[in-house]
């Protein structure tokens, strides 16, 4: 097929049936175990935090992923954890913990929302989204505090979505950072449409930990509200060293 030919396939592809052709393998920001081969290829975890985990959509996925590395999910509202653990049975390498993590430790409240993925410790006005009105006090610990207590000395793949708490759950984890037990965080952030805009601040602090932004994932845009927020892989310049 000469070259001419070829763009023409590739272009009809994309206009017809939506599909899309890659000579030289998929763009960063695409699928998140090819960008972690291709920009770190030794790099394989063992050790995951889901942060956030809702009903276990992201537990599912990275026991697909890395079936041999354990996951350890952490939510924190009493129904939606229900429903991760009747969602997670025959998942042997995922472990799960109903407890929220943060920059504190003790008991607070988290704002329910009518969909279980918008429930925040943060408060019902951080987000353009409309709340319940319903709140639900739940046990709160630091990242740091809950590693030490169960014998975690490193994780290899932090992923944090918390609805605009992600950067206290980092801040709980600030002596493992410190250390260098963290190789990849893989965050959401809030860029405009919402009180707080969590993308600078994140990508700041990390930054001060030797931590690079290498994709961005999931985007979701609405046009109508203003609102645009997606996940960022974060990759430690040690990692991306021994690439």
């Amino acid at each position: 097929m000469s070259g001419s030919v070829y763009l023409k396939f590739k272009e009809w592809l994309t206009a017809e049936v939506g599909l899309h052709i890659y000579g030289r393998g998929t763009p960063l920001g695409l699928d998140l175990r090819n960008d972690l081969r291709r920009l770190a290829p030794s790099f394989v975890p063992q050790t995951i935090f889901d942060v956030g985990a809702n009903v276990g959509q992201t537990a599912h996925r990275f026991a697909a992923l890395w079936p041999a590395a354990k996951i350890f999910s952490f939510e924190p509202v009493k129904q939606t954890y229900e429903d991760l653990t009747a969602n997670t049975p025959k998942l042997t390498n995922v472990n799960t913990f109903n407890i929220a993590l943060s920059d504190r430790q003790g008991n607070a409240p988290i704002f329910l929302a009518a969909k279980s993925v918008l429930a925040t410790l943060e408060g019902p006005d951080s987000s353009p989204l409309t709340f319940s009105g319903e709140t639900q006090t739940v046990q709160v610990d630091t990242l740091q505090s809950w590693c030490s207590s169960h014998g975690i000395e490193r994780i290899d793949l932090l992923k944090v979505d918390t609805e605009g708490h992600d950067l206290k759950v980092l801040k709980g984890g600030a002596p493992l950072f410190e250390r260098g037990s963290i190789s990849a965080v893989f965050i959401e952030t809030h860029l405009c449409g919402f009180k707080k805009k969590t993308f600078p601040g994140i990508l700041e602090w990390l930054a001060t930990y030797e931590f690079r932004l290498v994709a961005f994932y999931d985007q979701h845009v609405w046009i109508e509200k203003n609102i645009f927020f997606g996940n960022c892989l974060f990759l430690h310049s040690n990692l991306l060293r021994r690439a």
